[in-house]
């Protein structure tokens, strides 16, 4: 038995304020064709089951009792309504037809999936769209800390989007859509929250810039505050706040306000596979009357660089005369093709590169790294290093291997018999 969560940890039920449910299930060999299941939770939640220990889908599966009933909420459609009261896992390889149409119904988030940064930079105008953009996924209820903070969030997000009007929402300016709009209420500063995270895989990647056009929509009448922020996070719970010009982003309502952010994203993030953006509206302070301002953001872009090599790994150090023969596995090239490598007789205090020509292994030294030019003893024991380049400079190096070169004795001089 095995315990996993839904993603979106989405609930919201007349008589509860459960965030996260278990439901115990037991793996078992399957239909191939099967990668990953749908939950049906009491006709509302329609979510893929994933495993929050890896972020991905899990695989086969097979069903057992839940470990809770839940009562069905009502009133949500007259096709679907308590059709359920304990949680219903359809496999993926239902056909296409009933999973558009229970989408119809339900409409709500998928897990998260990470956009693969090394295949290029990010980006995201948000024409036309109906639904969150892939890699894009809902935020709970979160009730961690008081807002504005990452963990505090009074409405959850939904993958459905439809034209933000005056009700807490994530959502599309127009129907058909030009920009992302957010919106929560409340006549009490800081007291609501909603958000929704972008997710993207930094791997072997350097973080670049993250901008977006923002700009206050209208709502209504009055003259109270919204504000945008954007938290990341690499682990999906240690939140920090990126800031700068523009950021974050407050608006008036009824007055005429937009900003264009651009601002480079923390080294913290180099080289992460899970890193969460997330966009964070809540009913910031100042106004007096009256309505709160939607916000809306378009022309998102995040960027990104190779970073240098990874270490390679010495597989083997074969002496011979007055030179060493280092055979090794290349690391990672850090998405920048890797052009030579550098070497180290004395663990890393001076290095020579490579005579040019081939980046293969083994790579043969037989000068020393002081200087380049003065032959290997032999007898001596030298701690031997090397490094990978590329386009964004020298990589990460190799652990100190001792090797000394040595080669066969001379032939013996007989001086008298």
């Amino acid at each position: 038995m095995k315990t996993i969560t839904i993603e979106p940890k989405v609930l919201d039920y007349p008589t509860s304020s459960v965030t996260t449910i278990d439901i115990r299930i037991e793996k078992k060999e399957y239909d191939i064709l099967t990668k990953d299941y749908l939950c049906i939770i009491d006709e509302v939640d329609f979510v893929k089951i994933i495993d929050t220990t890896t972020q991905t889908p899990l695989p086969v599966v097979e069903t057992t009792q839940p470990t809770a009933t839940l009562l069905p909420r009502k009133g949500v459609s007259k096709f679907f309504s308590r059709l359920w009261n304990r949680f219903t896992v359809l496999p993926l390889t239902m056909p296409l037809c009933l999973v558009l149409m229970l989408g119809l119904f339900v409409g709500n988030g998928w897990g998260q999936t990470y956009y693969d940064m090394s295949s290029g930079n990010y980006s995201q105008d948000f024409n036309g769209i109906t639904t969150l953009p892939t890699n894009f996924s809902t935020v709970a209820v979160l009730s961690t800390g008081s807002i504005p903070i990452a963990t505090k969030t009074t409405t959850a997000s939904t993958s459905s989007l439809i034209v933000v009007a005056s009700s807490a929402a994530i959502g599309i300016d127009v129907t058909t859509s030009t920009r992302l709009a957010f919106l929560t209420a409340g006549t009490t500063n800081n007291t609501s929250a909603i958000a929704t995270d972008l997710n993207l895989n930094f791997t072997s990647r350097n973080a670049g810039i993250l901008s977006f056009d923002v700009s206050t929509i209208f709502n209504s009448s009055g003259n109270r505050v919204g504000s945008l922020r954007v938290y990341y996070s690499i682990d999906g719970s240690t939140w920090s706040e990126i800031t700068g010009t523009n950021l974050p982003y407050s608006a008036t309502n009824n007055v005429a306000g937009s900003a264009s952010v651009s601002i480079t994203l923390p080294s913290a993030i180099n080289n992460e596979a899970t890193v969460k953006l997330r966009f964070y509206y809540h009913n910031g302070s100042g106004g007096s009357s009256g309505s709160r301002p939607r916000i809306g953001i378009d022309n998102l872009s995040v960027t990104s660089t190779a970073t240098a090599p990874s270490a390679p790994t010495i597989s083997s150090i074969t002496p011979g005369n007055q030179q060493l023969s280092v055979a090794f596995t290349a690391g990672s090239d850090g998405g920048s093709a890797i052009t030579n490598y550098k070497y180290s007789t004395n663990g890393g205090a001076n290095w020579q590169t490579r005579a040019a020509g081939t980046t293969a292994s083994p790579l043969v030294i037989s000068t020393l790294s002081t200087n380049g030019s003065t032959a290997l003893t032999n007898g001596t024991s030298y701690d031997v290093q090397i490094r990978a380049v590329n386009a964004v400079g020298d990589g990460t190096a190799t652990a100190s291997t001792a090797a000394t070169p040595r080669t066969t004795p001379s032939a013996p001089t007989i001086t008298g018999i």
